[in-house]
Protein backbone atom coordinates (compact mmCIF):
# COMPACT_ATOMS: atom_id res chain seq x y z
CA UNK A 1 0.00 0.00 0.00
CA UNK A 2 2.73 2.16 0.88
CA UNK A 3 4.59 1.57 -2.84
CA UNK A 4 0.96 2.60 -4.27
CA UNK A 5 0.41 5.59 -2.49
CA UNK A 6 3.87 6.78 -2.93
CA UNK A 7 3.64 5.79 -7.07
CA UNK A 8 1.00 8.73 -7.09
CA UNK A 9 1.89 11.47 -4.95
CA UNK A 10 3.54 12.92 -8.12
CA UNK A 11 -0.52 13.68 -9.58
CA UNK A 12 -0.50 16.04 -6.34
CA UNK A 13 -1.07 19.70 -6.70
CA UNK A 14 1.33 22.70 -5.85
CA UNK A 15 1.01 23.67 -2.08
CA UNK A 16 -1.35 26.73 -1.29
CA UNK A 17 -0.47 29.14 2.18
CA UNK A 18 -2.85 27.51 4.69
CA UNK A 19 -3.65 31.32 5.54
CA UNK A 20 -4.92 31.40 1.80
CA UNK A 21 -7.73 28.73 2.71
CA UNK A 22 -11.02 29.29 4.67
CA UNK A 23 -10.72 28.57 8.10
CA UNK A 24 -14.07 26.16 7.53
CA UNK A 25 -15.28 24.86 4.49
CA UNK A 26 -18.45 21.78 4.36
CA UNK A 27 -18.89 20.34 0.63
CA UNK A 28 -22.45 19.71 2.24
CA UNK A 29 -23.40 23.45 2.42
CA UNK A 30 -22.72 23.45 -1.39
CA UNK A 31 -24.57 20.41 -2.09
CA UNK A 32 -21.76 18.18 -3.21
CA UNK A 33 -22.70 15.28 -0.86
CA UNK A 34 -25.40 12.79 -1.55
CA UNK A 35 -26.96 11.15 1.56
CA UNK A 36 -25.16 8.37 3.47
CA UNK A 37 -26.43 4.90 3.40
CA UNK A 38 -25.69 1.86 4.70
CA UNK A 39 -23.18 -0.97 4.18
CA UNK A 40 -24.84 -3.27 5.87
CA UNK A 41 -23.59 -6.28 6.89
CA UNK A 42 -21.00 -6.21 3.88
CA UNK A 43 -17.79 -4.60 4.31
CA UNK A 44 -18.22 -2.41 1.65
CA UNK A 45 -16.83 0.57 3.21
CA UNK A 46 -13.75 1.19 1.28
CA UNK A 47 -16.69 1.64 -2.20
CA UNK A 48 -18.97 3.52 -0.19
CA UNK A 49 -15.90 6.09 0.39
CA UNK A 50 -14.14 5.27 -3.15
CA UNK A 51 -18.18 6.56 -4.56
CA UNK A 52 -18.64 9.73 -2.00
CA UNK A 53 -15.50 11.08 -2.99
CA UNK A 54 -16.03 10.76 -7.07
CA UNK A 55 -19.69 12.10 -6.60
CA UNK A 56 -18.15 15.43 -4.61
CA UNK A 57 -15.31 15.87 -7.66
CA UNK A 58 -17.85 15.34 -10.17
CA UNK A 59 -19.70 18.11 -8.52
CA UNK A 60 -16.98 20.71 -8.32
CA UNK A 61 -16.72 19.75 -12.11
CA UNK A 62 -20.03 19.37 -13.53
CA UNK A 63 -22.51 21.62 -10.78
CA UNK A 64 -24.60 18.34 -10.78
CA UNK A 65 -24.49 15.60 -8.12
CA UNK A 66 -24.91 12.21 -9.65
CA UNK A 67 -25.24 9.12 -7.42
CA UNK A 68 -23.10 6.52 -8.17
CA UNK A 69 -22.62 2.90 -7.79
CA UNK A 70 -21.08 0.87 -4.56
CA UNK A 71 -22.61 -2.40 -6.02
CA UNK A 72 -20.59 -1.53 -9.20
CA UNK A 73 -17.53 -2.04 -7.42
CA UNK A 74 -18.07 -4.27 -4.58
CA UNK A 75 -19.06 -6.66 -7.88
CA UNK A 76 -16.74 -6.59 -10.00
CA UNK A 77 -12.73 -4.83 -8.90
CA UNK A 78 -11.83 -8.06 -7.06
CA UNK A 79 -8.88 -8.34 -10.21
CA UNK A 80 -7.74 -5.13 -8.71
CA UNK A 81 -6.82 -6.52 -4.97
CA UNK A 82 -10.36 -5.63 -3.45
CA UNK A 83 -12.77 -8.36 -1.69
CA UNK A 84 -15.88 -7.44 -2.37
CA UNK A 85 -17.92 -7.53 1.16
CA UNK A 86 -14.75 -8.49 3.08
CA UNK A 87 -13.04 -5.43 2.47
CA UNK A 88 -11.06 -3.15 -0.05
CA UNK A 89 -9.18 0.14 -0.15
CA UNK A 90 -10.27 3.17 -1.84
CA UNK A 91 -7.10 3.09 -3.69
CA UNK A 92 -7.79 -0.34 -5.32
CA UNK A 93 -11.65 1.36 -6.21
CA UNK A 94 -10.32 4.17 -7.92
CA UNK A 95 -7.78 1.94 -9.93
CA UNK A 96 -10.82 0.01 -11.29
CA UNK A 97 -12.78 3.36 -12.19
CA UNK A 98 -10.13 4.27 -14.18
CA UNK A 99 -9.61 1.26 -15.93
CA UNK A 100 -13.14 0.63 -16.59
CA UNK A 101 -16.09 2.77 -15.03
CA UNK A 102 -18.24 3.20 -12.70
CA UNK A 103 -22.44 3.25 -13.60
CA UNK A 104 -24.77 5.54 -11.95
CA UNK A 105 -26.31 4.13 -8.32
CA UNK A 106 -29.99 3.30 -10.15
CA UNK A 107 -28.59 1.36 -12.72
CA UNK A 108 -26.68 -1.18 -10.19
CA UNK A 109 -28.34 -0.90 -6.89
CA UNK A 110 -26.74 -1.73 -3.80
CA UNK A 111 -27.64 -4.80 -2.03
CA UNK A 112 -25.80 -5.45 0.77
CA UNK A 113 -23.91 -8.32 -0.80
CA UNK A 114 -21.52 -9.76 -2.94
CA UNK A 115 -23.01 -11.26 -6.25
CA UNK A 116 -20.81 -13.83 -7.55
CA UNK A 117 -21.35 -12.43 -11.25
CA UNK A 118 -20.09 -8.37 -12.26
CA UNK A 119 -23.02 -7.23 -14.06
CA UNK A 120 -21.26 -4.68 -15.79
CA UNK A 121 -19.32 -7.18 -17.64
CA UNK A 122 -22.45 -8.93 -19.03
CA UNK A 123 -24.46 -8.61 -22.40
CA UNK A 124 -27.45 -8.82 -20.55
CA UNK A 125 -28.35 -7.04 -17.76
CA UNK A 126 -25.37 -4.44 -18.49
CA UNK A 127 -25.53 -1.25 -17.49
CA UNK A 128 -25.82 0.82 -20.86
CA UNK A 129 -22.81 2.62 -21.67
CA UNK A 130 -23.84 6.25 -21.41
CA UNK A 131 -24.22 5.74 -17.77
CA UNK A 132 -20.28 4.73 -17.00
CA UNK A 133 -18.32 7.52 -15.33
CA UNK A 134 -14.48 7.32 -15.76
CA UNK A 135 -11.60 9.27 -14.15
CA UNK A 136 -8.41 9.79 -15.68
CA UNK A 137 -6.27 8.65 -12.58
CA UNK A 138 -6.19 9.23 -8.76
CA UNK A 139 -3.98 10.96 -6.12
CA UNK A 140 -2.29 9.72 -2.67
CA UNK A 141 -1.96 12.24 -0.38
CA UNK A 142 1.38 11.31 1.85
CA UNK A 143 0.48 10.06 5.24
CA UNK A 144 -0.36 12.45 7.76
CA UNK A 145 -0.31 16.00 5.65
CA UNK A 146 -3.34 17.00 7.23
CA UNK A 147 -2.30 20.38 5.90
CA UNK A 148 -2.42 18.85 2.16
CA UNK A 149 -5.84 17.29 3.08
CA UNK A 150 -7.65 20.82 3.97
CA UNK A 151 -6.33 21.96 0.83
CA UNK A 152 -7.79 19.52 -1.30
CA UNK A 153 -11.05 19.56 0.27
CA UNK A 154 -11.47 23.28 0.13
CA UNK A 155 -10.20 23.31 -3.86
CA UNK A 156 -10.90 19.90 -4.91
CA UNK A 157 -13.19 18.21 -3.21
CA UNK A 158 -13.70 15.24 -0.78
CA UNK A 159 -11.01 12.60 0.34
CA UNK A 160 -11.79 9.12 0.73
CA UNK A 161 -9.80 8.60 3.39
CA UNK A 162 -8.92 5.41 6.09
CA UNK A 163 -9.12 5.46 10.12
CA UNK A 164 -9.52 3.33 12.82
CA UNK A 165 -12.80 2.37 13.09
CA UNK A 166 -12.72 -0.13 15.81
CA UNK A 167 -13.47 1.41 18.92
CA UNK A 168 -16.59 0.68 20.40
CA UNK A 169 -17.13 4.51 21.48
CA UNK A 170 -16.97 5.21 17.32
CA UNK A 171 -19.39 2.14 17.09
CA UNK A 172 -21.91 4.09 19.17
CA UNK A 173 -21.33 7.61 18.22
CA UNK A 174 -24.30 9.90 18.34
CA UNK A 175 -23.17 13.80 18.53
CA UNK A 176 -20.31 16.08 18.97
CA UNK A 177 -16.52 15.91 18.05
CA UNK A 178 -15.51 12.65 18.57
CA UNK A 179 -12.12 12.68 20.25
CA UNK A 180 -11.44 8.86 22.78
CA UNK A 181 -7.83 8.49 23.28
CA UNK A 182 -8.85 4.39 22.12
CA UNK A 183 -8.74 5.64 18.52
CA UNK A 184 -5.02 4.99 18.07
CA UNK A 185 -3.61 6.18 15.04
CA UNK A 186 -2.24 2.74 13.88
CA UNK A 187 -5.10 0.22 13.23
CA UNK A 188 -7.10 1.94 10.26
CA UNK A 189 -9.69 -0.84 9.04
CA UNK A 190 -12.37 1.56 8.14
CA UNK A 191 -12.58 3.81 4.85
CA UNK A 192 -14.61 7.32 5.28
CA UNK A 193 -14.89 10.16 3.15
CA UNK A 194 -14.12 13.34 4.77
CA UNK A 195 -16.01 16.52 3.46
CA UNK A 196 -15.26 19.43 4.88
CA UNK A 197 -13.62 20.74 7.93
CA UNK A 198 -14.34 23.56 11.18
CA UNK A 199 -13.64 24.54 14.23
CA UNK A 200 -16.10 24.92 17.74
CA UNK A 201 -15.08 26.42 20.89
CA UNK A 202 -11.24 26.32 19.71
CA UNK A 203 -11.63 22.27 19.09
CA UNK A 204 -10.45 21.57 15.17
CA UNK A 205 -12.42 18.58 13.62
CA UNK A 206 -13.00 17.20 10.11
CA UNK A 207 -16.47 16.48 8.69
CA UNK A 208 -16.73 12.72 8.13
CA UNK A 209 -19.32 10.83 6.25
CA UNK A 210 -19.94 7.59 7.35
CA UNK A 211 -21.78 4.36 5.46
CA UNK A 212 -23.71 3.49 8.81
CA UNK A 213 -26.92 4.86 7.62
CA UNK A 214 -28.38 8.15 8.37
CA UNK A 215 -29.79 6.84 11.64
CA UNK A 216 -26.31 6.62 12.86
CA UNK A 217 -24.34 9.68 14.27
CA UNK A 218 -24.81 13.20 13.16
CA UNK A 219 -27.61 12.05 10.55
CA UNK A 220 -24.95 9.83 9.15
CA UNK A 221 -22.00 11.70 9.56
CA UNK A 222 -19.52 12.59 12.48
CA UNK A 223 -17.05 15.31 13.41
CA UNK A 224 -13.81 13.91 14.10
CA UNK A 225 -10.96 15.50 16.43
CA UNK A 226 -8.26 17.35 14.12
CA UNK A 227 -5.46 16.90 16.06
CA UNK A 228 -1.28 17.30 15.49
CA UNK A 229 -1.23 13.68 16.41
CA UNK A 230 -3.16 11.88 13.24
CA UNK A 231 -6.14 11.25 15.60
CA UNK A 232 -7.90 7.60 14.37
CA UNK A 233 -5.11 7.51 11.77
CA UNK A 234 -7.23 9.51 9.25
CA UNK A 235 -4.43 11.11 7.61
CA UNK A 236 -2.67 8.11 6.86
CA UNK A 237 -4.20 7.19 3.98
CA UNK A 238 -6.02 9.54 1.76
CA UNK A 239 -6.60 9.69 -2.01
CA UNK A 240 -9.11 11.48 -4.55
CA UNK A 241 -9.84 10.87 -7.66
CA UNK A 242 -8.32 12.64 -11.05
CA UNK A 243 -11.05 13.92 -13.33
Amino acid sequence: MLELISTHISFLPARKPLESLPESFDWREKGGVTPPGSQGPCGSCWAFATISALEGHLFRRTGVLVPLSQQNLVDCADAYGTEGCDGGFQEYGFEYIRDHGVTLANKYPYEQSENMVCRQNQTAGAPPRDSIVKVRDYASIPPGDQDLMKQIIATLGPLACSMNGSPVSFQQYKSGIYDDPECNNEEVNHSVTVVGYGSENGRDYWIVKNSYSQNWGEAGFFRLARTPSNFCGIASECSYPIL
